[in-house]
């Protein structure tokens, strides 16, 4: 196996603050705040390495923070309440996580170990805690994070004792497992929601909604969920549920109970995402998470009277839907199988837009584009699968908090198979979840879909 390049630096602080390897020009009797050039700036990857230990007075303390024109443009610490964190921020752009000392402690007199990836050419950062990979974050709107002129390390308020490391490179999951963490493993069945939780989950509530949204998964006992609308809750939503986290973009995460081994960069980052899912070490999937565009509003067309053709409406669905599930399944035609694909698709179905069920739909019965394209590409209606009459079970997930509006299936959980042997998914039951004890914090209803897995040899 190739030798990999070590770090271009490392330094070792106590806690009163003093460097105890030396680098460039300066000695033992260095101290902190420590202001030095950035090693790694012009890398298109690195990686620095954190393992340290403190006592709670080192709350609220900087680790590291990078300086352009004296400006912070992105940073990692501990937090007030003992955990760690990571923040970048350009302009309006911003990016951040804050986990919890309940999963993530920092500050209990014990050995731990953060890492921060990043890869310029996929403009990815991931984050690590003892070994784990807790965040993904796709950084579309930042520019290259090693391009800062300065770094900044700790401060004069020293309670922590660690050794830092910089490397030139992405340091690979392997590289920093740890044995405390072992991935679980899959067995033969999978639960798969999509949720559009509806401006981050905090429209019913800045709290409370954001509750109520992480007790419906925990609820439906979900393994992978495909959230829309994430703005700002994915991290709250993934550390309480203890999941790996792919953050795409402000509007699309990823959560699995099992390891994220890679992402694959596909359309545009608004409208699409997709993580490699390892379920155990001799199988894994992909997995896309979607949002097409809200516009035409044909549901708006139907509550206010207006007409219209089947020949209008195709020109419609053609402005912006059809156009983007093709280039999405561009992707999905050259990835492995097993694949999910799920998310608001903002378009009703062929299979559901029919004779029989014309009354409920104004009168219409409409050849959608994107659902026929998904089922040209061989993806299968996991929901419609299971249900196959949608007068009898129609299984609208727009909108439950609208009943005397116009109602639809727009969100959906499709999977295609492997063509060759090997292991393959079968739903065993699909349902649309819309209620909540208290009140249902989303305007979408969420689709989650139980499958077998069947091993290729069965």
């Amino acid at each position: 196996m190739e030798q990999q390049p070590g770090p271009v630096l490392q330094l070792q602080i106590d806690r009163t603050g003093q460097i105890h390897v030396p680098y460039g020009h300066l000695t033992t009797r260095s101290s902190l705040p420590l202001k030095i050039v950035n090693p790694l700036n012009g890398c298109q990857d690195f990686s620095l390495l954190f393992r340290l230990r403190g006592t709670p007075q080192a709350r609220q303390h900087p680790l590291l923070a990078t300086l352009i024109d004296e400006q912070i443009r992105w940073q990692l610490g501990i937090q007030e309440n003992g955990s760690w964190f990571w923040e970048a921020r350009q302009g309006e752009s911003a990016y951040s996580y804050h986990p919890t000392p309940a999963r993530q402690p920092i500050l209990d007199e014990e050995w731990h170990q953060l890492a921060c990836c990043f890869s310029a050419r996929r403009a990815e950062i991931w984050l690590y805690y003892d070994g784990l990979n807790v965040a993904i974050y796709h950084l579309n709107a930042l520019p290259n994070l090693t391009s800062a002129e300065y770094l900044l390390i700790g401060d004069e308020h020293q309670a922590l004792e660690y050794e830092l490391s910089f490397y030139a490179r992405m340091l690979g999951a392997e590289e920093l497992a740890a044995p405390r963490h072992q991935p679980p493993i899959c067995g033969d069945t999978l639960h798969v929601m999509t949720f559009n939780i509806w401006n981050g989950g905090r429209e019913t509530g800045e709290e409370q909604g954001v509750a109520r949204t992480i007790e419906l998964i925990q609820q439906a006992n979900a393994d992978i969920i495909t959230i829309q609308e994430t703005y700002g809750s994915g991290p709250r939503i993934a550390e309480a549920l203890g999941y790996y986290f792919y953050l795409r973009s402000r509007n699309l995460s990823i959560m699995s109970r099992y390891p994220i081994l890679s992402t694959v960069p596909v359309f545009d980052p608004f409208f699409s995402g997709c993580a490699r899912i390892a379920l155990r070490p001799d199988l894994s999937l992909h997995c896309l998470n979607i949002w097409l565009h809200y516009l035409p509003d044909y549901l708006g067309d139907i509550k206010a009277g207006r007409s219209f053709t089947v020949q209008q409406f195709l020109a419609g669905e053609n402005q912006h839907r059809f156009p983007e599930i093709t280039q999405i399944l561009r992707t999905a035609h050259g990835l492995p199988e097993p694949i999910l694909i799920s998310g608001d698709f903002n378009s009703g179905s062929h299979l559901d837009w029919i004779d029989t069920t014309a009354p409920q739909h104004g009168g219409h019965v409409l050849p959608w584009p994107v659902s026929k394209a998904m089922e040209q590409a061989g993806f299968r209606d996991s929901y419609r699968e299971i249900h196959p009459d949608p007068l009898a079970e129609p299984g609208y997930t727009w909108s439950p908090i609208a009943p005397a509006d116009p109602h639809d299936r727009i969100d959906y959980i499709y999977y295609r198979n492997t063509t060759q042997r090997g292991a393959t998914l079968q739903p065993l039951a699909s349902r649309v979840i819309e209620s909540h004890p208290e009140r249902y914090p989303s305007d979408h209803g969420a689709v989650l879909t139980t499958f077998r897995i069947i091993d290729g040899d069965a």
